[in-house]
C-alpha cells in the first residue's frame, strides 16, 4: 500500500480516532479507543506514527500505509505510568522518544525504541495537574503549564527545573506554544488572556525563579535537585499581554510553522488569528501582536487547532462534533468534516513534504 502525503485525524469523546481524506472531507478509516475519551493526538514528522492520549494511557499506532492499523504498536500505562488524564503528548523530532503530561502532576519521557515504561519523570512536588506541555526546538527542554498558573521549563540535559514563570497566579494555564525559531514563547489561560515572551538566543535556561523545589527523576529513581541561582528571567527580553478572548477559556494557542502567526481558540466558539512581529528598531526586540482575522463557524467550544505546513491553512475541532479546514487569508471554511457523534477535542495534521 502506498504512503499518504497528508495525514489528518481527529478524536474526541466518542472514543474513536478518525482519519480523513483531507481534500475531499471523507472519512477513510476509524480506529476505536475503547478505554476513554481522547485528549491529544500527535503525528511524527515522518508520518509513520500516531500518538493517542487518553485516561490514563497512551497508544502508538502505525500510520505508514494508506490504511492505518487498528492495533497499537505500543501502549504506555500501568506501573510508573500516568495515573490520571493524559492531557498532551508530542514526539521528539527523530521519533526516538515521546513526551506526555497529565493531571497527575507529572510530565514523562517514553523511549519508543526499547521500553513501555517512562525513562524520565518531571514531577510537580505538590502534584498540581499539568494541563499542557511542549518540546523546545532544541529538543532538550520540556515546557509545562499547570493548574496553578505556573509555567516550568525542565532541562533534560542537566536534569533540573531551570525556570518558573507565573504570568497570572492561580489561573490555570491551558496551552503553551513556542515558535520554531525559538524566539517567541506564548501561553493562554482560563481568564481569556494570552501571554507572549521574546526569548534571548540561549541554548538552555539556567535559572529557577521560584523557591518551590521541583525535580526530575530518571529511570533509576535518582532525584536531581533544581539549580539554586535565583535571577529575574535572564532569558526573556520582552513581554506582552493581550486579552485574546475576554472572559472566556482560551483552550489552545499555536504559533504557525513560519512563525508569522499566532492562533487561539476558545469557549466563545471562535478562532482568532494574530499577526506576530518582533520590532527590532532600536534593538528593543519588542513583540507586536495584532488581530488579523476572527474565524466564525463553529457552534460550540473549539478545543484544538493545527496549521498546515505552509501556514496557509488551519484545521479545528469543536464540541459541535465537526472539524473544519479554514483558509487563513480569507477566513473561509474550505471543508467541513462530519462523522463523530460527540465532541471533537483533538486534531492532528501533517502535510509536510
Amino acid at each position: 500500500m502506498s504512503e499518504r502525503s497528508v495525514i489528518f485525524c481527529t478524536g474526541g469523546f466518542d472514543h474513536s480516532v478518525k482519519f480523513w481524506e483531507a481534500p475531499a472531507g471523507t472519512c477513510i478509516a476509524t480506529i476505536p479507543f475503547n478505554e476513554s475519551q481522547i485528549n491529544s493526538l500527535s503525528i511524527t514528522s515522518d508520518k509513520s506514527y500516531l500518538g493517542v492520549a487518553g485516561n490514563p494511557l497512551i497508544k502508538i499506532f502505525d500510520t505508514h500505509n494508506s490504511t492505518p492499523k487498528s492495533l497499537p504498536l505500543l501502549t504506555f500505562e500501568g506501573q510508573n505510568g500516568h495515573t490520571s488524564n493524559v492531557c498532551c503528548i508530542g514526539f521528539q523530532k527523530e521519533k526516538k522518544w515521546l513526551y506526555s503530561c497529565s493531571e497527575d502532576g507529572s510530565a514523562k519521557i517514553w523511549d519508543l525504541r526499547q521500553s513501555t515504561q517512562p525513562t524520565r519523570t518531571c514531577q510537580n512536588l505538590n502534584k498540581t495537574a499539568i494541563n499542557t506541555a511542549i518540546l523546545h526546538p532544541n529538543q532538550a527542554e520540556i515546557i509545562t503549564g499547570d493548574e496553578n498558573g505556573i509555567i516550568r521549563i525542565w532541562d533534560l540535559t542537566s536534569n533540573t527545573c531551570s525556570q518558573e514563570i507565573i504570568p497570572e497566579s492561580n489561573i490555570p494555564i491551558r496551552s503553551i506554544s513556542i515558535s520554531q525559531n525559538a524566539q517567541i514563547l506564548t501561553a493562554v489561560n482560563n481568564n481569556g488572556n494570552c501571554y507572549l515572551w521574546k526569548l534571548r538566543n540561549a541554548t538552555h535556561s539556567t535559572i529557577i525563579q521560584n523557591s518551590e523545589q521541583q525535580s526530575i527523576q530518571n529511570n533509576n529513581n535518582e532525584n536531581f535537585p533544581p539549580s539554586s541561582n535565583f535571577t529575574n528571567y535572564p532569558n526573556i527580553e520582552s513581554f506582552l499581554t493581550i486579552e485574546a478572548h475576554p472572559g472566556q477559556y482560551v483552550l489552545k494557542c499555536l504559533i504557525s510553522p513560519d512563525s508569522n502567526y499566532l492562533c487561539t481558540c476558545s469557549s466563545d466558539k471562535t478562532i482568532k488569528l494574530w499577526n506576530l512581529l518582533i520590532d527590532q528598531n532600536n534593538n528593543n526586540n519588542n513583540i507586536n501582536c495584532s488581530l488579523y482575522r476572527t474565524f466564525v463557524g463553529h457552534s460550540a467550544w473549539v478545543w484544538d487547532i493545527a496549521f498546515s505546513a505552509d501556514s496557509a491553512y488551519l484545521v479545528s475541532g469543536s464540541s459541535d462534533k465537526t472539524a473544519k479546514l479554514w483558509d487563513c487569508k480569507t477566513g473561509e471554511i474550505c471543508i467541513e468534516y462530519k462523522g463523530h457523534n460527540k465532541a471533537i477535542t483533538a486534531v492532528a495534521l501533517n502535510d509536510s513534504s
